[in-house]
């Protein structure tokens, strides 16, 4: 058993290794050691004490460097408070704009839901033009012109860009510029053009089934966001279900079991993880 004087001992010199221990972990942690200003000052007073011993060992009055030191002492520890200031200045700065940004996205996001609610029923209505209203499943009024999205739309697009986080950045803009490449293939399509069914050739009708699958993808990238859009993720979701793809389809009255090409042509790009890439084959 070991002597109360040794355990004592003992004791002592753990706690004080421990103390120096926590003393150079919190003299690491402090991260202004890491300013220019700060880093200057400990230097300097570190040779000012190195050339003050050595002069006082040659008989020099230590006076003239205790002046010094507190004239250098003073201008440096100004200069470490201008530095620290400047940086509360910048971080409060820094505060001030990441809290404007982040009220911008939630006014933009508030807005979002509108302009999905447009974009779908762009989609919608550039999908039925390709149809007779009789061989769709609901009917209603005959779908002849092409659609496109209003300047109100695209400006809450923009602004969700510019405020989101990374991916919806670039999901939203995948989305803006897939409907400019849709849009600018419409003008070299021949109008009035339907989709024949019970068609069995996936040659037939080829150009319309193409851009009907265009349409109905992007519908589908559309529905995937309402999420976001909604306040329940923080982001566009990554994964999307690519079966919405049909169920945009099925929704505006497409059935695809009387569309045979039309059905080929989307299992087969579905198959081949083929139909966000827009395009021709």
């Amino acid at each position: 058993m070991p002597k109360p004087e040794f355990a004592l001992k003992s004791c002592a010199e753990q706690f004080q290794q421990c103390g120096a221990h926590m003393f150079w972990r919190r003299l690491l942690d402090v991260k202004f050691l890491d300013g220019a200003a700060f880093g200057a000052f400990l230097a300097s007073i570190f040779f000012l004490l190195l050339f003050w011993a050595i002069d006082i060992a040659d008989g020099q009055p230590y006076h003239e460097y205790l002046t010094t030191l507190l004239v250098t002492v003073a201008t440096l520890g100004a200069a470490s408070a201008a530095v620290y200031a400047s940086r509360i200045q910048i971080q409060q700065s820094s505060d001030h704009e990441r809290d404007r940004q982040d009220k911008s996205i939630r006014a933009a996001v508030a807005m979002l839901p509108l302009a999905l609610s447009n974009m779908s029923e762009v989609c919608r209505n550039n999908i039925k033009r390709h149809f007779a209203a009789v061989d769709l499943m609901f009917g209603g009024p005959q779908v002849t012109g092409f659609m496109t999205l209003d300047s109100e739309t695209i400006a809450i697009l923009k602004e969700c860009i510019q405020y989101g986080d990374r991916y919806s950045q670039m999901k939203l803009a995948n989305m803006i510029r897939t409907f400019q490449v849709l849009r600018a293939r419409n003008e070299g399509m021949h109008p009035g053009r339907h989709v024949r069914p019970n068609q069995t050739n996936i040659g037939v009708d080829h150009e319309s089934i193409n851009d009907v699958l265009h349409w109905a993808t992007l519908h589908a990238l559309v529905d995937n966001t309402f999420a976001y859009a909604r306040g329940e993720t923080d982001s566009i979701p990554q994964d999307w279900d690519r079966d919405l793809v049909r169920t945009a389809l099925v929704t505006n009255g497409i059935e695809l079991d009387t569309f045979p090409n039309l059905r080929a042509m989307y299992e087969t790009r579905l198959a081949g993880s083929r139909l966000e890439m827009f395009r021709d084959r």
